[in-house]
């Protein structure tokens, strides 16, 4: 479509392959490190992007992480770091994100949720599940707040996607 895609993620192998990928079907991309448990790095990396390319059009928070783990064994730093990535992370992009799309009047956020979160659940993945679903509930108010500011949220939940995080 001609956009300058910016991949980010801790990976930063992973997002090279990605930004390889994304340059041999043709189109533009580059990659920038980003640990959405920062929101002093999730801040930077939007100024940053916006200071090189002007604009964010789009944004697709995709930021995610599952780990096995049975109840009885889910301890609060568990549960909170799953937390912490799958829904503030997100949280955390689309806050230093959305000022610059309000004000220009346009702009798209699509958050990657998971169907653990909406329509079943996941064993040993409470915290999973409940983080994606929570990101559902994110996408919808964001949605609410920012519509009348010509800027569009959705939220996408797919199934199983063979990845990584899946096996």
């Amino acid at each position: 479509e001609g956009h300058h895609v910016v991949v980010t993620d801790v990976l930063e192998r992973e997002g090279a392959q990605v930004v390889e990928a994304i340059r041999a079907a043709g189109g533009s991309a580059q990659f920038m490190a980003l640990d959405v448990r920062s929101t002093e790095q999730a801040e930077a990396v939007v100024r940053a992007v916006e200071a090189e390319h002007g604009a964010i059009d789009a944004l697709v928070l995709n930021a995610g992480i599952a780990h096995r783990v049975p109840l009885e064994q889910l301890s609060d730093e568990k549960w909170d770091f799953t937390h912490d990535i799958d829904l503030k992370g997100m949280f955390r992009v689309a806050r230093a994100a959305l000022p610059g799309m309000r004000a220009r009047g346009s702009g798209a956020i699509v958050c990657l949720t998971s169907l653990m979160g909406v329509a079943w659940g996941w064993s040993e993945h409470v915290h999973y599940s409940a983080a994606k679903a929570g990101v559902v509930g994110l996408a919808r108010a964001l949605a609410m707040e920012v519509a009348r500011d010509g800027v569009r949220v959705n939220a996408v939940s797919p199934g199983f996607v063979d990845t990584a995080q899946l096996a």
